[in-house]
């Protein structure tokens, strides 16, 4: 048996096309009985006669049989756009990300300091651990990141979970990495204050960026947490 809509081959019993989720029709037929020799096929027709000589009995045409026989699914085929989205772009692009990230916190390590507005910022002793305890982070995240690509597209039945995994293990490097700013806020909130003339939008902007940092992995744990229970049955293996 193969998928209607993609055709991918489907094994015996499964309800659901693996690859793009159409819901595979489901065919049951009746006990007619045995139809014996005298049977007569007419226009469609079938008439069975009794061996014994008892009376004929006239049985429904066959296109009214298949229109009963053959359920055709109830609810359409779930799209799938936002499950492609997520293997063929965003857990690709995301470890990318990443690795260059951690590429430029370690140049920044080697570099032992920043300089923010002439002054020369050295970083302590518990600052480079910290940067390196964030650069093993993001490096994990991105190995992560591809094994959960690989089970998702699968179809393995914990796969959806190693993507919530995923999004809360963002806030693992974003804490450290808040940690490691808060001796620089000062020399920040003084680059932004030169930036902007308004105090209050200034604060209301820098506020909103924190919000927004720590904010998003919530965002798209609930999205995604929404769009795979209603999914829940394809993912199976």
């Amino acid at each position: 048996m193969y998928c209607q809509k993609c055709g991918t081959k489907l094994n015996d019993g499964m309800r659901f096309c693996p690859k793009c989720g159409t819901s595979v029709p489901e065919i049951k037929y009746e006990n007619t009985g045995v139809i014996s020799q005298n049977s007569v096929i007419e226009e469609g027709k079938v008439e069975q006669s009794s061996v014994a000589g008892s009376n004929s009995t006239q049985f429904k045409d066959f296109s009214s049989i298949y229109d009963q026989d053959i359920k055709m699914p109830e609810a359409a085929a779930l799209p799938m756009k936002w499950y492609k989205f997520l293997i063929y772009f965003a857990l690709f692009a995301a470890p990318i990300l990443l690795i260059i990230n951690s590429i430029n916190w370690f140049n920044s390590l080697m570099l032992d300091g920043k300089v923010y507005i002439l002054t020369v910022i050295r970083y302590p002793f518990y600052l480079k651990v910290l940067m390196v305890i964030y650069i093993i982070l993001c490096l994990l995240l991105a190995a992560f990141s591809i094994y959960t690509r690989q089970m998702l597209a699968k179809f393995k039945k914990k796969a959806p979970y190693y993507l919530y995994a995923l999004y809360l293990g963002n806030y693992a490097p974003l804490l450290i990495l808040l940690i490691m700013k808060i001796p620089e806020i000062p020399f920040m909130w003084q680059q932004l204050v030169m930036q902007s003339e308004n105090y209050i939008a200034a604060l209301i902007g820098f506020i909103l960026g924190i919000i927004l940092l720590f904010g998003f992995p919530l965002i798209m744990l609930w999205i995604n947490y929404k769009y795979f229970t209603k999914r829940k049955h394809l993912f199976v293996n």
